[in-house]
């Protein structure tokens, strides 16, 4: 019992330093980017430069790998190798359309099975796993969204970019239409509890209420999709820390897009 908690503790540690080795990174290959889109960020602000950051995210990643790769063989193959794949999709895959948001949002997901193998039982984590993996995704699409603007001066071919904001939005919400489908899924096969499904029901029935359209109305009606899946994950133990968070960021993030898409003249392709 001793050792299961150190082990998840160990992973959660290791993953932690993964994730901002990976950020670290991503703030250097953007540094372009970021001066038009988010030019707070610490290296397109000029507070740190781009060879120091891809160092500090270098040290991190290694010692998230390190740590990782003492816990069980299962953990040592993620950890050694969701570093490599984070290096692929901020070199080589961020600036593509679709083919990083699949990758970065797999990634996501991998972090819950990640929490399994710690503790020598992945099935528990599957299912969260594909719940994190589908509102990232979601989440991802909305950023890319976000930045077009400097996504295409820059030559960054992401899906908003070559299709246009509303059928990123068609997209998004068709991905939140799948995370929804599989919820319920999980509630009649799963084991899930009743409040699963009241909860669900009820954010469903308020969603439709409030989609009028994919701009404006997209993002108050995923809000409340969203809502309903923090309370849904709830009911799923340790996924709870991990996809709590990702559903504030992603809820900010549909409010601020939702704010530009009702503005005339703001992130229009």
């Amino acid at each position: 019992m001793i050792q299961d908690w150190f082990d998840v503790l160990a992973a959660a540690f290791s993953a932690a330093l993964i994730g901002a080795g990976a950020n670290a990174q991503n703030d250097a290959f953007d540094a372009a980017i970021d001066r038009i889109n988010k030019p707070e960020r610490p290296v397109a602000a000029g507070h740190i430069g781009v060879s120091g950051a891809l160092r500090f995210g270098y040290i991190l990643s290694g010692a998230g790998m390190t740590i990782g790769a003492a816990i069980n063989p299962v953990c040592a193959l993620i950890a050694i190798s969701t570093p490599l794949l984070l290096y692929v999709y901020n070199r080589y895959l961020k600036k593509t359309a679709l083919w990083g948001n699949l990758s970065v949002s797999a990634i996501t997901g991998l972090a819950l099975i990640y929490t399994g193998a710690a503790v020598q039982n992945l099935m528990p984590a599957v299912i969260p796993a594909v719940f994190a993996f589908l509102i990232h995704l979601a989440r991802e699409i909305v950023k890319d969204m976000e930045d077009i603007e400097g996504d295409r001066i820059h030559g960054a071919m992401t899906f908003p970019v070559r299709n246009g904001l509303k059928k990123s939005s068609a997209l998004v919400a068709a991905v939140i239409l799948m995370l929804i489908a599989i919820t319920v899924w999980a509630a009649v096969n799963e084991n899930y509890s009743i409040r699963f499904m009241i909860m669900l029901a009820a954010g469903v029935r308020r969603a439709v209420g409030h989609d009028q359209d994919l701009g404006a109305g997209l993002g108050e009606s995923l809000d409340h999709v969203l809502v309903v899946d923090r309370a849904v994950v709830g009911d799923d133990g340790d996924a709870v820390v991990v996809l709590g968070h990702e559903l504030d960021r992603a809820q900010t993030e549909l409010r601020q897009l939702r704010h530009h898409v009702g503005q005339p003249g703001r992130l229009q392709r």
